[in-house]
């Protein structure tokens, strides 16, 4: 919300508000139109004009050098912050390094076990192959007398899994 101009001036006929006021500077420095018109360009800031008239106090510069230079607790303090970045960055770095040659590591390991699953498979399916189950059937039947379940023999029931069955106790004839 912007707030109303204080008026100034007494007569009804002439009010100025304070942004339509001008005031000249009235130092020793130069006075006239020219300093009206860098004070008016400025917008009545004094310490403004006379900056841009190139005057600064001796004040004003020990303000600027003082503000400039930096104590020795504050470039103490910015070292150790300096120094702190840089172990954190190496350390970073390190640990980035030690993550990539456990990803390679591990993809190595992963091929090898690719391989050998491979190889197994291949083994496995060379055995299935090299056996005959024709002839263990003939082998168990004739000289270990086995042979097959009469249906009299042959027990059925719903099992709820769909692998095999462990017998702990005597099935029931019903």
């Amino acid at each position: 919300m912007k707030a109303r101009p204080e008026k100034i001036g007494t007569r009804r006929s002439k009010i100025m508000t304070r942004s339509q006021h001008r005031r000249v500077n009235s130092g020793t420095e130069r006075t006239g139109y020219a300093v009206s018109r860098v004070y008016a360009r400025t917008g009545g800031n004094t310490a403004q004009a006379a900056a841009q008239r190139g005057i600064v106090s001796v004040r004003t510069k020990q303000n600027r050098s003082r503000a400039l230079a930096m104590s020795r607790g504050f470039v103490l303090f910015l070292a150790v912050v300096a120094i702190a970045t840089t172990l954190m960055c190496v350390q970073f770095l390190r640990m980035k390094a030690a993550i990539t040659a456990q990803n390679k590591a591990n993809a190595a390991l992963r091929t090898e076990l690719a391989q050998l699953r491979a190889e197994n498979d291949a083994v496995y399916s060379d055995i299935m192959n090299g056996v005959d189950l024709i002839a263990v059937r003939d082998t168990a039947m004739r000289r270990y007398g086995m042979k097959y379940a009469a249906q009299d023999q042959i027990l059925w029931y719903n099992a709820d899994d769909a692998g095999y069955v462990r017998v702990y106790q005597e099935v029931p004839e019903e």
